[in-house]
């Protein structure tokens, strides 16, 4: 199983048993974080985001 964000059309956990489906991270990209991001946390967003994206069209 995958957990995907809708709002930023990503994979935001892979291989996921159902038992830790409900039990998530939010990334540092997703938009209901609720602060802001230093710049170094802003760079690693924007790649992690890429990759996400990636994946997203992958399902």
């Amino acid at each position: 199983m995958k957990g995907v964000c809708l709002n930023v059309e990503g994979v935001i956990a892979g291989t996921l048993s159902p038992s830790e489906c409900y039990n998530i991270q939010k990334p540092l990209y997703c938009p209901k974080l609720g602060r802001e991001l230093s710049d170094e946390e802003k760079k690693e967003a924007t790649k992690d985001l890429d990759w996400a994206q990636k994946r997203f069209k992958k399902i």
